[in-house]
């Protein structure tokens, strides 16, 4: 179930920035599903991988709130 939803959440992020790649919207749609039994289910190199691609995105688009 939560990979449909994932797929549907990866297209509308990519809606919302089209310098994503699938793989990056992918990775931004599971983050927001760690801890749970989905996330926890998938394999260990998904994970990473995913996580790969979080990293590289913080990276990119780092988020600054002290104002």
């Amino acid at each position: 179930m939560a990979a449909h939803y994932i797929g549907i959440m990866a297209q509308k992020l990519m809606l919302f920035d089209e310098n994503l790649s699938l793989e990056e919207a992918h990775a931004l749609a599971w983050d927001g599903l760690k801890g749970t039994i989905a996330w926890n289910n998938l394999p260990q190199s998904d994970k990473e991988s995913f996580n790969s691609y979080l990293f590289f995105i913080s990276e990119l688009y780092p988020v600054n709130c002290s104002n």
